[in-house]
């Protein structure tokens, strides 16, 4: 049985093939550096996939188990419940007292008649007449 060794076959320089790897940007992207490229890719890639599209969703999940957990203690504990309603009834009565101090606040028909009237006697007691008048030209 016969077999080569490597000091049979001489090899001759500048006869050897190097393989050729694309280059971009002065950087000649062999296998390893090609692999440390994807991997960068790959992880700002998982990266941007988990703000956008993980983290909005997880923070839904947490409010909607934190009102979930909300409501369950406010159906377990019933005289809380009942004093909400009864604190939200008392702020209802309170802004309409309110509201009724502000509206009779307001002139009626009758009293801007009046305040009217009282403006036009004022007017003819001091003697105001009116000197010019231009209405806007539009």
């Amino acid at each position: 049985m016969t077999y080569a060794t490597d000091d049979d076959f001489m090899s001759v320089e500048g006869q050897e093939e190097d393989p050729e790897y694309p280059t971009a940007f002065g950087i000649t992207f062999t296998p390893q550096v090609s692999g440390i490229t994807f991997a960068i890719l790959g992880l700002a890639a998982a990266f941007y996939l988990a703000m956008n599209l993980m983290l909005p969703a997880w923070q839904e999940y947490q409010t909607l188990k934190n009102d979930l957990s909300t409501k369950q203690n406010d159906l377990q504990n019933p005289e809380v419940l009942q004093k909400k309603i009864k604190e939200k009834e008392e702020e209802l009565k309170q802004a309409k007292q309110q509201n009724r101090r502000v509206l009779s606040q307001f002139s009626t028909e009758k009293s801007l008649d009046t305040l009217l009237l009282d403006l036009n006697t004022f007017v003819k007691n001091t003697r105001g007449t009116l000197l010019k008048y231009e209405p806007d030209s539009e």
